[in-house]
């Protein structure tokens, strides 16, 4: 939120280094009163007035920086009419929730991407397919292990491996990502996703070798959902649905999509809970924040446009939640293919920022506050028992 696994991240004008993803509508360095000036010269607010809204934001619930103010356009009095600001959650707000909801003990195996894998496709869910890991100079058998930096190339080099996900297997949701359609052999250059630049292959290698020591999972990508890929430029549809587990059983709580672009950004969009329809899309955050109707290189109308098996790829993340129980919040990424719906990745903190600009209504509602309390006296009890054992 980043946010869709359909991107090859790398920072740099050479562009030749893996970054790690940037959280949705990231700020520069710009000092606050010049960013107070370019939104006043945008909407018209006088910069004292969103101040003074940008201080009881900031001491309200939602514990608001200045940060998320901008980025979720808390400025934009138009933008979130009829919806009360001090719901909306901040990145610390966020971080105590997270915290708050779910459980110590579940943190292990949502946290490790191979464990989170292989315990949901016992179970029978869908999962893209492993086809390497690489873990430097681990000395254990396995098929699917390289543990060179000569093992991984020759992987890498192999044109029938492809299109791949690279993930660290321990890492936040998104961080790392890399999506991989192919390989030149004759420079060396990764290819990345329709409209991305190739990367150099050696770099790629130093970066995984260098920066992820836990082991880094190469998937078999799963083939984007065919109408969906040509609306979308060839790249993929994400479906990013939270669920909580409350004393009724799992319950779906927020929900949208995100899909890359070939430009480098990335379109967000807002989805109709009953029937997976798409209702609204936009693509940036803050100042940079436009409403779409129609994507901006293929063309193709988005409003109106359905989310293939929608029933079952909710009922998949509801029956999935039960077996990560003590996880009472969980963020799911799930793509639809022409095979019907895979789960892309499980994240035990995910980002509440784009459902919140995709809905314009925070997530802090009463009911929602409400689970939250709970889990956190749950979670209090639990520790008191178990010092006292």
């Amino acid at each position: 939120m980043a946010f869709a696994a359909d991107r090859l991240h790398w920072p740099g004008e050479g562009g030749d280094a893996p970054a790690q993803r940037r959280p949705h509508g990231r700020l520069t360095d710009e000092p606050m009163m010049s960013v107070l000036a370019r939104i006043a010269g945008e909407t018209g607010a006088q910069p004292m007035r969103m101040m003074r809204e940008f201080a009881a934001l900031s001491f309200g619930p939602g514990k608001i920086s200045f940060s998320d103010y901008v980025r979720l356009r808390l400025f934009d009095d138009a933008f979130w009419a009829g919806a009360d600001k001090r719901g909306v959650a901040g990145r610390r707000r966020a971080a105590e929730i997270m915290a708050q909801a779910n459980h110590a003990d579940g943190h292990g195996l949502a946290a490790n991407r191979l464990a989170a894998r292989a315990y949901l496709s016992a179970f029978g869910f869908p999962m893209p397919p492993a086809a390497a890991i690489f873990a430097q100079d681990l000395a254990a058998p396995g098929g699917a292990l390289l543990r060179t930096r000569e093992q991984l190339r020759e992987f890498l080099a192999d044109p029938s491996v492809y299109p791949l996900i690279g993930r660290p297997v321990q890492a936040p949701a998104g961080v790392g990502e890399a999506v991989l359609m192919g390989v030149n052999a004759d420079s060396d250059r990764l290819i990345g996703p329709p409209g991305r630049p190739s990367v150099d292959l050696d770099g790629f290698i130093e970066h995984v070798s260098e920066n992820y020591a836990g082991g880094y999972l190469f998937e078999r990508r799963p083939s984007p959902h065919a109408a969906w890929a040509r609306a979308l430029g060839g790249h993929a549809l994400t479906v990013r649905l939270i669920t909580v587990m409350t004393d009724q059983g799992a319950r779906p709580f927020r929900l949208c999509a995100t899909a890359a672009t070939a430009d480098g950004g990335e379109i967000l969009l807002r989805l109709d809970p009953r029937t997976g329809a798409v209702i609204g899309a936009s693509q940036g955050a803050g100042l940079d924040y436009r409403a779409l109707d129609r994507h901006p290189q293929t063309g193709a109308v988005l409003t109106g446009r359905a989310i293939a098996d929608w029933p079952v790829m909710r009922a998949m993340a509801l029956e999935a939640s039960r077996l990560l129980a003590p996880l009472s919040l969980i963020g799911w990424e799930i793509a639809p293919t022409d095979q019907g719906p895979v789960i892309l990745g499980v994240d035990e903190a995910p980002d509440l920022a784009p459902h919140q600009l995709a809905d314009r209504r925070g997530v802090l509602t009463a009911d929602f506050q409400a689970f939250v309390a709970a889990r956190r006296e749950a979670l209090a009890e639990a520790e008191q028992l178990r010092l006292e054992a």
